[in-house]
C-alpha cells in the first residue's frame, strides 16, 4: 500500500498522482499505514504515516 499526494485548483483542476510513501530510489515493499494530515497557523501541509519497509 502506498500513500499518495493529489491536489485540485479551480482553475487547473486536478494535479498528478505523487506517490510519498516511496524512498529516494521509489522502492515501498512494506505497508503504508496510519496516515494523518494537519495544516498548521501558516497553511503549511504536514503528512505523516507509518511504513513498514525495512531500512525506514
Amino acid at each position: 500500500m502506498e500513500i499518495i499526494y493529489i491536489f485540485y485548483n479551480q482553475s487547473i483542476g486536478w494535479s498528478n498522482i505523487t506517490i510519498i510513501s516511496d524512498d529516494l530510489t521509489n522502492w515501498n515493499d512494506g505497508l503504508s499505514f496510519r496516515s494523518d494530515i494537519y495544516i498548521d497557523f501558516q497553511n503549511n501541509l504536514h503528512i505523516v504515516w507509518v511504513d513498514g519497509t525495512d531500512g525506514l
